[in-house]
């Protein structure tokens, strides 16, 4: 997200429950492939200021999660 201020902007400024959702459904992808996908979609539906991604049955596993949000900023 570093490389798009609009996502980045919009992304910090989501509650913890929105931030939360799309890290749910970016680390919930089994192959390397489809998390780089869902990282590229969620960066532009943040970008739009979409809040939800319509995820409703997710779990945060707590590794991945870092690992992405390392990705997402770095």
């Amino acid at each position: 997200m570093k490389k798009n201020k609009a996502a980045d902007k919009v992304f910090r400024d989501f509650s913890y429950s929105h931030r939360k959702e799309y890290i749910e459904w970016i680390t919930e992808a089994k192959t390397e492939a489809t998390r780089d996908k869902r990282i590229a979609q969620a960066v532009e539906w943040i970008a739009e200021g979409k809040a939800e991604t319509g995820n409703t049955n997710s779990t945060l596993p707590d590794i991945k999660s870092r690992s992405i949000m390392r990705r997402l900023f770095t």
